[in-house]
Order: C-alpha cells, then structure tokens, then sequence
C-alpha cells in the first residue's frame, strides 16, 4: 500500500516490510510541533493497516531523535493551553497507536530524546540507542508534571530510584548511564546504530507475524489483566497460533535444520 504524505514525517517500507518513521524536523532537533503531535499517531496506525508491514522503526532525522516540545510553537496564555490539553482520544495518542499495531516497534535513537521524545522513545518495545543518544525528562524543569504519558511508561521500564532522579532533577541521562538504568536494549557506537537497527529490525521481519503479534498483545495485558482473564486469553492465542501454517513451518524448519520462512499465515 500506498503511505499518505506528511507534513512533519517520512515513512517508508523496504522489501523486508521493515517500515521507517523518521521524525522529519532536523533545523530543531525534530522538536514537536502541533503538527507532529497530531501526524505521529496517524502514521503509527496507517502502518498497523499494511499486511505487507512487518517491523516499524522510529528514528529522527539529522542530530537528533526529539528535543521534545517545541516551545515555540506551545501556546503561553491559559487559554491556549487548555485547548491544547484538552481530552484526547486514543486515535490521537502515539502510545494508543504502538500498542494498538500489531507489527513490534523499535525506537533507534540517534541524538537526544527529550520530554516528547523522551516519551515516545518509552513506548516502543526496543530501543536501541548511538553513544550519542541523550534522555532527559525535563518537564519538571519548565513547571510541568510529565506528559505525553511518561509518567506512565517509564516506571514500566526503569527502576524508580531513577524515574524519580531523571523526572524529580530533570536530569540528563547519557546514553551509558540510560543502557545501565534499563532505558536502551542495545547500545552501539553512533556510526553503527543504522546498521544494528536494521540487524534486529531484519530479524523480527522474518519472525511469525501472528506469533509476535500475540506476544506484543499478551505482554500488554498481563500489565492490566488478573490471572484468571491472562490464562484465558493466553489459551485463546496458543489454539491460534497452533492451527497457523506458521506453526507448522517452525517445525518444519527446525527438522530440516535450515531458517524457517514464516509468512504470517
């Protein structure tokens, strides 16, 4: 399928179905505008809409991945601020969006990923991140609890001691010190993050696609779900996943001791 055009992104498939978001605001460190706020969620979705998709990859163009709010573009007066903050729904929010996709979602960081970007880097599965990445929650620093859902997502990642000294400080994390917080997957030199990026984006391309979708929805809903409902749904999946051609494939491919080639069937 055909991509729409956006205004502040580029997104793109290669013939392995590895799509790329690339956050398209390199003059201000891909810092979020209005309309990337709005653009993010849709382009997010759009790929969960394409069979041919099988890995999104989210990145920014030139220095930066997101310096986070473009506070130029943030309206000053109370009025303003209310309307920007009003009640969103889930269609309009980029963490609604990665979790509602049923391909997995890797954050590649290559320069600082700040407030919004600190965020939206939180909500992809990976992370992997240059020795040039920088994370920081500043929200404190410009008299703002966090938003965009980092209140959320990072306890979900990092142990609390360091959500509260990265959001509580404002504090900038360099990427070592983020890798031994618990913040990035992988960590690698700056001149191989494309390389490493597209290594695991390949090998999840050529994984079972119902399987990983059904991982990605059962590790979502263990984080809400009780025991009881987790089982049940995990039953539903394995009957599922058990009856595809997939399953049958893994097995095939293991016997003949040579890669499998799944095809999401």
């Amino acid at each position: 399928m055909a991509y729409s055009t956006y205004e502040t992104l580029l997104l793109d498939r290669d013939e392995h179905g590895i799509v790329t978001l690339t956050l398209n605001r390199p003059e201000s460190l891909n810092s979020a505008s209005h309309k990337m706020v709005a653009e993010v969620p849709k382009a997010i979705l759009e790929v969960g809409e394409d069979l041919d998709a099988r890995v999104l990859v989210i990145t920014g163009a030139g220095r930066g991945f997101s310096s986070g709010q473009d506070m130029k573009g943030t309206p000053q007066e109370v009025p303003g601020l209310r309307k920007r903050y009003m009640p969103r729904t889930p269609e309009d929010n980029f963490v609604f969006a990665i979790r509602k996709i049923p391909q997995p979602v890797i954050a590649a960081v290559n320069g600082p990923a700040v407030g919004w970007g600190l965020s939206l880097a939180a909500a992809a599965e990976l992370r992997i991140a240059s020795d040039k990445a920088r994370f920081g929650a500043v929200w404190v620093t410009r008299g703002l609890p966090p938003e965009a859902q980092g209140g959320y997502l990072l306890p979900q990642i990092m142990p609390l001691p360091k959500v509260f000294e990265m959001v509580f400080l404002g504090k900038i994390f360099d990427a070592q010190e983020a890798k031994e917080a618990g913040l990035i997957n992988i960590l690698v030199p700056h001149s191989e993050l494309q390389a490493k990026t597209h290594e695991v984006a390949l090998k999840l391309a050529k994984g079972p696609p119902i399987a990983l979708a059904m991982a990605k929805r059962a590790i979502y809903m263990g984080l809400r779900q009780d025991l009881d409902s987790f089982t049940q749904y995990e039953s539903l999946t394995m009957r599922i996943a058990l009856q595809s051609d997939d399953r049958l494939e893994g097995i095939r491919s293991f016997l003949e001791k040579r890669e499998p080639r799944f095809k999401g069937e």
